[in-house]
Formats: structure tokens, C-alpha cells, sequence
């Protein structure tokens, strides 16, 4: 088997075990709005995404929610604005971030088993693409979504305190 091939493999493996692990992991590991996954002071604004154009191109990447629809939840809010659906949607921008953080790490050993020329661009090109717009997505996504999920947390605490004081 030529390099190349084993390069091809070794991608294949590294997305399969991330998909994987992604799903096995529970959900409740998962805090977005903890550290690593909370939003940082630079991206509350969303000025850094807007100057990356991702309303532009995020849609138009490929999405596992839609080929394996039994497996993970979908990536649209729908009218499910519960707290619990909002949670969820939160941790799966946690999950898809993680997996695709540690894919960039699996993903060194590529510059060892290609061991011609253009090694480093192979592992370049797919952390850059395969895996670096996924990660801007989460990180564009998580912020707008903890801010729907906290409105939703004060909208039932206000109910629940009207209900104590009627």
C-alpha cells in the first residue's frame, strides 16, 4: 500500500473514531458555559464571524445530523424552544467541537505516514478544511444559542415566580 493510501485510511479512521466517540461520550460531560466551550470575550460580539463571511458558507457544508438522522438530533431549532432542546442543541455544538479538535490531533501522525514531499500540506489541508470551519461554526453557533437559552431560563423564572406570589 503506497503512503498516500495509508494517509487516506488513517483519515478515514480518525473521522470514523471521532463520529464515534462523539456519540458515546454523554452529553452531560459537556458545560457550554465552561471553559473550553464558553464563548470568549472576542466572539460575543460576532464581528470576527461576520468578517469570515460564515453566514455565507456555513450552510453549505456537509452535515451528519442530516445522513444519520436516528443518531444525532438536528441542527435546526424547529419549535422546540424548550430549555431541554436548547441545552441539547448547546452540548452538540460542545460534542462537534471536541471531536473535531480531536481530530486535528489524530489527525499529526499524518505528517509521519506520508513521509514524501507535501506532508505537512496534507495534514494542512485537512485540519483547514475538514476540520477548522466545523469548529468556527460551533464557536459562531454556541453563543447565539446560550443567549436563547438563557432568555428561555428567565421567561420560566419570571413565570414561576408570578405563580408564588398570585
Amino acid at each position: 500500500m503506497t503512503d498516500f493510501q495509508n494517509v487516506v485510511l488513517y483519515i478515514a479512521f480518525v473521522a470514523i473514531l471521532g463520529f464515534v466517540i462523539g456519540r458515546i461520550i454523554p452529553k452531560e460531560v459537556f458545560d457550554p458555559f465552561a471553559f473550553p466551550f464558553r464563548s470568549f470575550v472576542f466572539e460575543k460580539n460576532g464581528k470576527i464571524y461576520d468578517s469570515l463571511k460564515i453566514r455565507k458558507w456555513m450552510n453549505k457544508l456537509p452535515d451528519l445530523s442530516k445522513i444519520f438522522k436516528k443518531i444525532m438530533p438536528p441542527k435546526k431549532i424547529g419549535n422546540d424552544l424548550s430549555q431541554e432542546h436548547i441545552m441539547l442543541m448547546l452540548r452538540e455544538t460542545c460534542i462537534a467541537e471536541f471531536v473535531h479538535i480531536l481530530s486535528c490531533i489524530l489527525g499529526i501522525p499524518i505528517i509521519g505516514i506520508y513521509r514524501k514531499r507535501g506532508r505537512f500540506l496534507i495534514y494542512f489541508l485537512f485540519t483547514l478544511i475538514g476540520n477548522i470551519p466545523y469548529i468556527i461554526i460551533q464557536r459562531y453557533n454556541r453563543p447565539r444559542l446560550a443567549r436563547l437559552y438563557k432568555a428561555i431560563e428567565k421567561r420560566s423564572s419570571e413565570k414561576s415566580s408570578e405563580l408564588v406570589h398570585r
